[in-house]
């Protein structure tokens, strides 16, 4: 088991770093989004939580995401550090959660739009379900009252399998051998 962590862990360092920081666009208004995940997949595994940005609701061209932020090694229930975002205006993120597992990997992400106000703090909660078959986010403001959000009928976030309906899990196994010379 330690061998498939060191060979997965760095693939998936790698993925998280391939995109760049969203940062919200200097002198506009902005609020802050607190990103919350709630996994019931069976420990112990790795867990990688993650939240990129993208340029428009349709999941922008090539090389449009930014990552919000990410969280390696994630309780049963966790954040993702929280961050400012644009407001006044649309804004279309994705969450996800990959599990690190014994031959393989498994996910889930969603993918929503919704117009934050300024000055106003909102929390993303997704949950993910059935050893990672199915996840579901809703956004909340302040006062705990769902904010309406539109999702595509696909996540903007690919899976290791390539594109997945919103909030459809995906599986990937991985073969990994081990040669020991002597």
């Amino acid at each position: 088991m330690p061998y498939t962590r060191l060979f997965i862990a760095p693939l998936l360092l790698a993925v998280l770093s391939a995109c760049s920081t969203y940062v919200p666009p200097p002198s506009k208004p902005t609020a802050t989004l607190v990103m919350y995940m709630e996994n019931d997949t069976p420990t112990p595994r790795m867990r990688i939580g993650r939240a990129l940005a993208f340029a428009d609701s349709e999941c922008g061209g090539p090389h449009t995401s930014h990552v919000i932020n990410s969280a390696i090694s994630m309780d049963d229930v966790d954040e993702i550090p929280r961050k400012q975002i644009a407001a006044e205006q649309e804004f279309t993120f994705a969450l996800e959660a990959s599990h690190v597992l014994w031959g393989g990997n498994s996910g889930c992400s969603v993918t929503a739009t919704f117009t934050p106000k300024a000055g106003q703090t909102y929390d993303a909660r997704m949950y993910t379900r059935g050893n990672s078959q199915r996840c579901e986010m809703i956004i909340v403001d302040q006062d705990n009252h769902e904010v309406p959000s539109t999702r595509p009928a696909y996540s903007c976030m690919p899976g290791m399998n390539g594109i997945n309906k919103n909030g459809q899990g995906w599986y990937k196994a991985i073969s990994v051998s081990v040669t020991i010379i002597r």
